[in-house]
């Protein structure tokens, strides 16, 4: 049986406000494989930490001391998942609702092509979800990143709701990632905070 590791990152009390809505999200996708969550408590505390166990007593939580990042915090469950031989890994930030259907497609994505090592999810915007948040990322010629179609609305594109296209690069907000091609380039780099 195939096995996902889904990451999450939480800071002080962002948990409070998004992780029930993510969890329930999570706990019903349609995928047949193993699912663990792991969280990870930047700058934890006991409150913050009790309250992550309690609403996610079947989470992996890692503990670090201090607000770590995007990139160490990720990393942090991403060596362990590694480690534990997880075929997939997906990082989703804690204000992500993810539809039911989500990690079956990523799934399914990245394994249309052997080439193929990271798959984004669509990405629509928390508050305002008939707009888009990513549809991928591109670099501009100056060479500064930014979302494709940010802001636009979904109803301008006559898409399918799954479509598969080539992107320059995933956004770390909903990502799934191939085991084995994280341990051939390894992992994001920790000089990069966030972003």
């Amino acid at each position: 049986m195939e096995k996902t590791a889904i990451i999450l990152v939480n800071y002080k009390a962002y948990a409070k406000r998004f992780l029930n809505d993510c969890l329930k999200s999570i706990r019903r996708q349609n995928w047949h494989g193993e699912i663990k969550i792991f969280i990870v408590d930047n700058k934890t505390s006991k409150e913050s930490f009790d309250y992550l166990k309690s609403m996610a007593p079947e989470a992996n939580i890692i503990c670090n001391k201090n607000n770590d990042g995007f990139a160490k915090g990720n990393n942090d469950a991403i060596r362990i998942a590694i480690k534990k031989g997880y075929d997939y890994i997906a990082l989703f930030n804690l204000d992500v609702v993810i539809d039911k259907n989500c990690l079956n497609e990523m799934i399914k994505a990245i394994k249309k092509d052997n080439k193929i090592g990271a798959v984004q999810a669509r990405l629509m915007l928390y508050q305002k979800k008939e707009k888009i948040n990513s549809l991928g990322n591109k670099i501009h010629f100056l060479g500064f990143g930014y979302c494709d179609a940010y802001q636009e609305s979904m109803s301008n594109y006559k898409l399918p709701v799954i479509n598969y296209k080539d992107i320059c690069y995933p956004s770390g907000a909903g990502v799934l990632f191939k085991r084995n091609v994280l341990e051939k380039v390894g992992l994001y780099d920790e000089k990069f905070w966030m972003y």
